[in-house]
This record gives C-alpha cells, structure tokens and sequence, in this order.
C-alpha cells in the first residue's frame, strides 16, 4: 500500500455517530464505552470532534444524553422528528458534521477500550484505504450465534465487508443514505467498490453487541438483513460477498477448524437457520420489499 500523504502535523478529524432508537436501558453505558476508547485514540493523529447521538426515541434516552453533554461538550443529541430508519438516522448526521473520517457505531455495540484507535490507523497510514470495519462479538446464550458469527469473521477475513455494527469511512465520500437501504454498511460498501476504493476488515477494533437469544430471533434477523441484501441488489446490481455460496462455504469449514469449543452441530445449525432465514426473506421481499426500511427490534 502506498503511504498517507496527509500532513504528519495535523490529525485527522473524527465524528462519531450513534443511531439510536429507545436504547435507555443500554445508552449509558454505550457512551462511557465510547468515551474511553475516545480517550485512549490520543491527540496526535486523530482529534475527536464530535459523538452525536441520532435519536428518534420516545423512551428516556435523549434524556440520558443531554445529561452526558453536560460532562462531555463532545456529546451532542440530533432528534429525530419522525421515524427515519437507520439509514435515514445516518444522513442526518452527515448533512450536518464535516469532519476527515466518520464512525457509526450501532446503540447496543460495547467497544473495548482500544477499538476506536485501531479503526482509525488505517486512515492514517494508507491512502488507499476509504473504509474500515470492526468485529462483532455477540452477547448472546445461544451457541448457534456465535458460531454465526465467527463463520462472519472468517468471510471477513477472506474479503473485508462492512458490518453496521462498527464502521469507519472518509468524509464526504457519502453525502446520503436512501432510507428504503435498511442496512447502510452494505449499501455503502457497494458504492465503494463500484468506485474501486479499498475496504479494511480490522479485527482488532471489537465491539460486544446484544444479538438474539433465541432460534426465533435469529431467524428474523437474518430474513431482515436478506431482504435488504436483495434490494441492493434489485437496485444497484450489487451482490454482497454473503451471495457467494463458495465464499460462505470456505469460511464455515475454516471457522469449524479454527474453533475447539463450539460443536461441529451448532455450524451445521447455524447454516440451515442461515438458509432458512434467507428463503424467508426473500419470500417477503417478493411481497413488500419496498416497506423494509424501518427496522424492528430483534431481541
């Protein structure tokens, strides 16, 4: 890769964003998360400007919020006045900030303490790279999604996609995300790569995320999440790098062999539930794909 010319002298500057929907039980603790990392980037590289929080909560998160701003000047709230979706939430906050790099960080996503920075390095060290992503690690009892999850990992590392989770990306690169797009990591890793600018899988910046508990949940997530991969690719002719089956397949048999601990039983359950979910979504998106921009909890 060829080397950052940007100015050694001078950081780069740094938004956060956080989409939030009726998160007080967990935004709290999501921006004392967020603020260590913050704290721990350092001044010389990067300078955090804002951690705004996109809120169309009816609960008491924007509450919790204004009461952080008033420790933090960083933290900032932008309310909502209808509810816009995730990707609606998303640009908001980017016909608003202008800073040299973004991060959108889900409201249920715990960074550990070094993520941010190592989100951040790319950006720093390599002109080519215009988009890095972070790896979920699940808060979950099932054991069927976890294995999901480091079969995700695998994919990752075998092609870099965004996950929505944890994302980086250069500013002004996105100035909108169209709200039918419910999930605004795929959609934006389309553009970049029609465009071909570099995407960078960095696993060392982690986050703890609430995933489903329950076969039931799981399955709905991954019908949602199949739906819109089908209307990015009804809409801009983009397969995401899930859409290969030999691609999926090479990363569940390296998760299988780099894991001792899950059973080989949870993987095969995890890509039955995988296929059934995606037969699932694509039946409802064959009916009402147009109405999938707001999303449900899944819990």
């Amino acid at each position: 890769m060829k080397r950052h010319i940007h100015d050694a002298f001078k950081p780069l500057t740094v938004s956060i964003c956080i989409p939030a929907y009726n998160e007080e039980k967990s935004i709290a603790y999501v921006l004392k998360r967020v603020l260590n990392t913050v704290n721990n980037v350092g001044n010389k590289d990067f300078m955090v400007e804002n951690v705004i929080v996109v809120s169309e909560s009816t609960d008491r998160t924007n509450e919790i919020v204004r009461e952080f701003g008033k420790l933090d000047t960083r933290v900032k709230l932008l309310e909502g006045h209808k509810r816009l979706g995730l990707s609606g939430a998303i640009s908001l906050f980017l016909k608003r900030i202008k800073s040299d790099v973004i991060v959108v960080i889900d409201a249920d996503v715990f960074l550990s303490p070094n993520s941010l920075r190592a989100l951040l390095l790319p950006f720093r060290k390599w002109l080519e790279v215009y988009a890095t992503s972070g790896r979920k690690i699940p808060i979950s009892n099932s054991p069927i999604v976890h294995a999901f999850w480091k079969v995700h990992h695998e994919l990752c590392l075998l092609r870099p996609k965004l996950c929505s989770s944890i994302i980086a990306f250069r500013g002004g690169i996105i100035k909108e995300i169209p709200r039918i797009f419910g999930t605004p990591d795929t959609y934006i890793q389309a553009l970049l790569e029609r465009k071909g600018l570099r995407i960078l899988y960095v696993p060392q910046a982690r986050g703890l995320t609430l995933e489903p508990n329950t076969i039931r949940g799981f399955i709905a997530q991954r019908r949602r999440i199949y739906v819109q991969h089908l209307l990015l690719e009804k809409a801009l002719r983009y397969r995401p790098p899930a859409f290969n089956p030999q691609l999926y397949l090479v990363a569940l048999v390296r998760a299988l062999l780099n894991d001792r601990k899950t059973k080989a039983l949870n993987y095969l359950a995890c890509a039955i539930l995988e296929f059934f979910g995606r037969l699932l979504g694509l039946w409802r998106f064959r009916r009402e794909y147009h109405k999938s921009y707001v999303w449900e909890k899944v819990r």
